[in-house]
């Protein structure tokens, strides 16, 4: 596993190219709260590109999880 997140509260490291996928470990798990405490990573840092930042972009900063729709009652977009 190349990531550790915990159910703690604490601080997350959001530049880190393992966070996606402790965020998506923590959602399916319903954590309230997560931390990157034990993590070997928590330190790393992967560059952010422009684009990401970019106004008018048509790629989402972020992304729902499908499963996430099937745990969610009376949701719509």
């Amino acid at each position: 596993m190349d990531h550790n997140p915990i159910r703690a509260q604490g601080h997350r490291n959001v530049f880190c190219p393992y966070y996606n996928g402790c965020l998506d470990h923590a959602a399916k798990r319903y954590w309230e709260y997560w931390s990157c405490l034990k993590c070997q990573h928590k330190q790393e840092q992967k560059a952010v590109t422009e684009e990401l930042l970019a106004p008018g972009s048509d790629y989402p900063y972020y992304t729902l999880s499908p499963s996430f729709y099937d745990k969610v009652e009376n949701f719509t977009l």
